[in-house]
């Protein structure tokens, strides 16, 4: 049986290296700001180097491309998106209904089907695209969707997320049950979001960061105690958030807009009047470079490399 695997790349550009980060039992992982080296295995532990990423406010916003998918239907396609995001801002905290002080809103359909990031205080959005034509990032595990994060290197603060869906070569499917030969669409967004909230794999096998999906399986749309306790000591429901090392801020007011502002066109550039904090990408304050990380959802006979 074929079953899907998640991947993570940390790249600059088109320089990619494998990053997929795994935790021990009942252990969440973060995805950090260091690229860890070609020799690191993430099936034995997490990779701890650099930050931890993390969101500054105490909420996201997404838009889903207006076209959606022949085979998902924009209104599903928003539900759906929406749902994934709520199976961690909902997550039980305390035993007693407390909830992480994150959550993702809904910022409209947008004409934009491009992954990128305008610097420099231009305008964004943070866009979730079904691919129907072609799937550009062919790899040996054939894969079903792609979300690429953009960080700030010193900081690990995310800046921005894009989501693809390989509607190309896949069979997508959600409700109640789904077919034997297809994938179960809200659980891939549970665990895209996941990464787009700056989790990285673990090894827990209930776990939704579990690297591994199978067709018809639905188990990724719930989270099990290893996701509840990530995103509830990530993203406090006394709205701190974590820097890691202990380290908390108290996260600013709910604010869905992207960095710069939002619109619903692609390549925005900053206002003339805001020249920004130079073409390098820096932000103000002295922070570092914005890198793209991408988070793959795939397609493998992986379990023979584990």
């Amino acid at each position: 049986m074929r079953r899907a695997a998640l991947s993570t790349l940390i790249g600059l550009g088109a320089a990619l290296a494998l990053s997929s980060v795994a935790t021990t039992a009942a252990a969440y992982c973060r995805t950090t700001t260091v690229l860890p080296p070609s020799s690191y295995d993430p099936r034995k532990s997490c990779w701890t180097d650099g930050k931890p990423l993390f969101w500054r406010n105490r909420c996201l916003g997404f838009s889903v491309n207006q076209a959606a998918s022949k085979q998902v239907p924009y209104g599903d396609a928003v539900t759906l998106v929406t749902q994934g995001f709520a199976a961690w801002s909902n997550a039980d905290c305390d035993g007693a209904g407390a909830r992480p002080s994150l959550e993702a809103r809904d910022n409209g359909p947008v004409t934009c089907d491009v992954v990128e990031y305008n610097k420099n205080g231009a305008r964004n959005q943070n866009v979730v695209v079904f691919r129907e034509s072609g799937w550009a990032a062919k790899d040996a595990y054939n894969t079903l969707g792609l979300t690429t994060v953009t960080f700030n290197v010193d900081t690990g603060e995310v800046f921005g997320f894009d989501m693809e869906i390989n509607a190309a070569d896949h069979k997508l499917a959600w409700g109640a049950t789904v077919p034997k030969d297809s994938y179960d669409l809200e659980g891939i967004f549970v665990h895209e979001a996941g990464h787009a909230l700056g989790f990285a794999h673990d090894t827990t096998a209930t776990s939704t960061m579990f690297p591994v999906q199978k067709p018809g399986d639905l188990a990724l749309r719930s989270l099990d105690t290893t996701d509840v306790k990530g995103m509830c000591e990530t993203y406090r429901s006394d709205g701190k958030h974590s820097l890691g090392g202990g380290a908390v801020f108290e996260a600013p007011a709910c604010d869905p807009a992207p960095r710069g502002g939002f619109i619903t066109t692609c390549g925005d550039k900053a206002p003339e009047e805001d020249p920004g904090c130079a073409a390098s990408g820096r932000t103000g304050g002295g922070a570092g470079l914005a890198l793209p990380l991408l988070a793959a959802l795939t397609v493998a006979l992986r379990r023979r490399r584990r």
